[in-house]
């Protein structure tokens, strides 16, 4: 569990191999501070699509597109068809972590799922509108409401 007073705002860790730094705030606003193809991993824990639909929507999905490296990955602690089908609209191919996991594993890079579980995109219906927040700035409740009228 992380814990805020361990990890403090925008901590900066580095060795040799990797570099981390945690950037605390609203992800949509934040990530904005990134340039494109920056990233190497995003680790995505959107919770409930329904409490927390603004992380989910194909909008904020390809902008986060824009920001992983070509080989670069993107984990999603939850499989919600609506987070499959704006993964797979931005323009991902998608995988589990292992064969008992239900963790998504995205890359915009299909030959990195020799190490992985592809996902048998059968069973994920395309036809579920995907949430849209097209300037990543809408509230939570319009952004649900504005799907559900659709």
């Amino acid at each position: 569990m992380w814990h805020q007073e361990i990890l403090q705002r925008d901590q900066l860790e580095e060795n040799q191999n990797f570099s981390l730094k945690l950037n605390w705030g609203d992800a949509r606003l934040t990530s904005q501070k990134f340039s494109a193809e920056c990233f190497d991993l995003i680790f995505l824990d959107p919770f409930h699509e329904k409490n927390n639909a603004e992380l989910i929507t194909l909008d904020f999905i390809s902008w986060l597109s824009h920001l992983i490296k070509p080989n670069g990955l993107l984990i999603c602690s939850r499989t919600h068809v609506s987070i499959l089908n704006s993964l797979l609209k931005a323009g991902f191919h998608l995988g589990y972590t292992s064969d008992k996991s239900q963790q998504v594993i995205a890359s915009k890079d299909k030959s990195v799922f020799h190490k992985y579980y592809e996902i048998d995109l059968t069973l994920t219906p395309k036809k579920l509108k995907p949430y849209r927040d097209e300037n990543l700035c809408l509230p939570h409740r319009e952004i649900v409401r504005s799907r559900d009228k659709e």
